[in-house]
């Protein structure tokens, strides 16, 4: 038998298809949907924290810029792996809120703390090893832990633990991120654009980290798959 992980479903809100986006531009009554729909469309609100009625075109168009088959997840661990749900999880769920209500810069500055945490997670989980030794804890923090975000990027790909889409994206979000938090000079126009970028890169980022995915096995059951050394790591942790 497999081991057991906990989990949250819908962590992310609903994802639509192209079908159900147009209906909702045309912002019907919630009292007109049936079945499944009104479902996916709880989800939504409770996501959100707002009634059907409330959330405007613009706000839906902008959710929709960022939940998509690249970005979205719907299932995460749970709050029960308290470090994982807090520090990566939690920042990536208020950060699409905000993208979302159009906050972007509280967008760009959430997505930029969760990136760093996963960076920090994914040198944790590499068991990487120097001259054939393993690099234990205390040589991690020594190493790793207090170096900025930048050197860690460039040693997660040295050690080649991380990919070039990877690398990009991190850096891309830390570039975008340290630009808002050093310079007057940034245009305000650009802020929907980096907020979009950034937002979307932490996700697709913490999707591929997590490996988290539903399978059907031979007997038609469904069965969650999870990096296992990222479990490790959460139980652990717990």
């Amino acid at each position: 038998m497999g081991r057991k992980i906990t989990i949250n479903l819908n962590t992310f809100g609903p994802r639509f298809d192209e079908n159900q986006r147009v209906i909702l531009l045309n912002k019907p009554k919630k009292s007109t949907f049936t079945g499944a729909h009104i479902h996916f469309i709880e989800v939504f609100e409770q996501f959100l924290g707002k009634d059907l009625e409330s959330i405007t075109k613009t706000d839906m168009k902008r959710y929709f810029e960022i939940t998509d088959k690249e970005t979205h997840l719907n299932i995460t661990p749970s709050k029960e792996y308290s470090n994982v749900f807090n520090r990566i999880i939690q920042p990536l769920i208020l950060g699409k809120k905000y993208y979302t209500f159009g906050e972007y810069l509280s967008c760009i500055a959430l997505a930029g703390l969760s990136a760093e945490m996963m960076s920090l997670v994914v040198w944790k989980i590499s068991k990487l090893k120097v001259a054939g030794q393993d690099i234990n804890d205390e040589t991690q923090k020594i190493v790793f832990g207090k170096i900025d975000q930048k050197r860690r990027i460039e040693m997660l790909k040295l050690f080649e633990v991380i990919d070039e889409d990877s690398e990009g994206m991190f850096e891309e979000i830390r570039t975008i991120r340290n630009k808002y938090i050093h310079s007057w000079d940034i245009s305000s126009k650009q802020d929907k654009g980096n907020a979009k970028k950034v937002i979307r890169y932490a996700l697709i980022l913490f999707k591929n980290i997590s490996g988290i995915a539903i399978e059907i096995d031979d007997k038609g059951d469904q069965k969650i798959k999870i990096d296992q050394r990222l479990l490790d790591f959460m139980d652990d942790e717990k």
